[in-house]
């Protein structure tokens, strides 16, 4: 340690420091050290945790191979022996050789769980047991349905309901979970309660993720940039022209661009095929912007009428030219009235009955 300060020390003096400046530099210079012995210790730690976990991960899941290695066995092994028996008498009814269990899963709760999880959850659960996808992954998963999502499955044909590619296609509509569902919740997300912004981003990302796939398209640059051109034309088109593309779905921008042009063609000016733009729409969710009236004339938030081309039609009092009032309320047809009946006064007998009327009027 004093040969460190004796090092500090002749640093201090090469860089001009001298007296209580030299105690400071070396003060602060072993401070400096004193930090990074510790963050190395920190990052040793963290990763000697990383290997701990590693090596717990790997255990778990050399165990849980293993196990479903045995668990494989098991039922081929009871598999050949029923074959051998033929079917077992229970009473007078008899059990076939192929019977197998129910899977050991909770079942689906459309008011908890997530369909698109729960199928994905299913999905690795079949595979590490093996099942054979077209016997016996659509009948398993029947088990497990309840509410919603099993009237779906009740409501297909038999042998579609027997295909779980076509079962789970079916469930996924039923519960918005398809490539529009996805992107409705991609363009929609926001935090919700409870959540971190981490969490978040991770479940923005599962949802584009999710989005592409039931899209079609490949994690390359060339697919991705398209599939974002596709959406954002789309977004722009008027309502019937985005049920025309919706209906033809275009695989590329440009297929989707020759279809909008031949609708136009067929239909007239391209222009009006498109959104207004924002900025032109009539606001009337507030007081601020601008409104329609009963005859389609817009007006703004002081109830003044507007052209076409933005020019005000307020309407003004024909006495004075003023836009504050109209004729019947100008301050100066009220004075001409009084003036007048003042002449009538000086010629008539019954000024002072004129008189109080005008007091009762003004």
């Amino acid at each position: 340690m004093s040969s460190r300060i004796q090092e500090l020390k002749e640093l201090a003096a090469s860089l001009g420091l001298e007296g209580k400046e030299i105690m400071q530099y070396i003060v602060s210079e072993q401070a400096a050290e004193r930090d990074e012995r510790a963050r190395e210790r920190e990052r040793q730690h963290d990763l000697e945790m990383a290997r701990e976990r590693l090596k717990v991960a790997e255990a778990e899941a050399s165990l849980q191979e293993q196990r479903a290695v045995q668990e494989h066995k098991r039922q081929m092994e009871l598999l050949a022996k029923q074959s051998e028996l033929g079917p077992i008498q229970i009473g007078a009814e008899a059990k076939p050789a192929s019977f197998v269990k129910a899977p050991k899963l909770p079942y689906f709760d459309d008011g908890k769980d997530n369909i698109d999880s729960y199928l994905q959850r299913f999905d690795r659960y079949a595979t590490t047991q093996k099942w054979n996808k077209e016997t016996q992954w659509a009948t398993h998963l029947s088990v497990l349905l309840k509410g919603r999502a099993l009237d779906v499955f009740s409501r297909m044909p038999l042998a579609e309901s027997m295909d779980y590619d076509q079962l789970k296609r079916a469930l996924l509509k039923r519960f918005e979970m398809t490539e529009q569902g996805f992107r409705k919740r991609f363009r929609g997300g926001r935090p919700e309660s409870g959540e971190t912004f981490a969490q978040f981003a991770v479940r923005l990302e599962s949802y584009f993720m999710r989005w592409i796939e039931l899209a079609g398209v490949k994690e390359t640059f060339a697919d991705l940039r398209d599939l974002m051109l596709r959406d954002q034309f789309i977004q722009t088109c008027g309502n019937e022209l985005m049920l025309f593309l919706k209906e033809r779905t275009p695989s590329s921008i440009a297929e989707m661009s020759k279809l909008a042009d031949q609708y136009a063609d067929a239909r007239g000016n391209p222009s009006s095929l498109a959104k207004p733009r924002p900025d032109r729409q009539k606001r009337t969710s507030d007081g601020n912007g601008p409104k329609a009236n009963q005859q389609g004339s817009v007006v703004n938030s002081d109830k003044v009428p507007i052209d076409k081309d933005g020019q005000s039609k307020r309407r003004t009092c024909f006495i004075c030219n003023s836009p504050d009032h109209l004729a019947f309320k100008c301050p100066q047809k009220k004075k001409n009235q009084v003036k007048s009946v003042s002449r009538d006064m000086s010629t008539t007998e019954d000024g002072p009955t004129v008189a109080m009327r005008l007091t009762q009027m003004f």
